[in-house]
């Protein structure tokens, strides 16, 4: 899961909350996709100005992706 928010407000507290809302939420996911032959669920929060055309995937996974 990925979601991207204005840099400012990543630390505010509802922002907070639903990070991890979403965590909770790729965790119950990844128990029933583990259950069911599906793929592991993970989630990143990443500040809108760092979505740029030369930056891929693998770099927003390497900087952002919650364990």
């Amino acid at each position: 899961m990925v979601e991207t928010k204005k840099a400012d407000d990543i630390k505010t507290d509802e922002v907070q909350d639903k990070k991890r809302a979403a965590l909770q939420y790729c965790n119950y996911a990844s128990k029933y996709a583990s259950e069911n032959d599906g793929k592991e669920w993970k989630y990143m929060i990443i500040p809108h100005e760092e979505v740029q055309f030369n930056r891929d995937f693998n770099y927003f996974v390497s900087r952002y992706l919650e364990e």
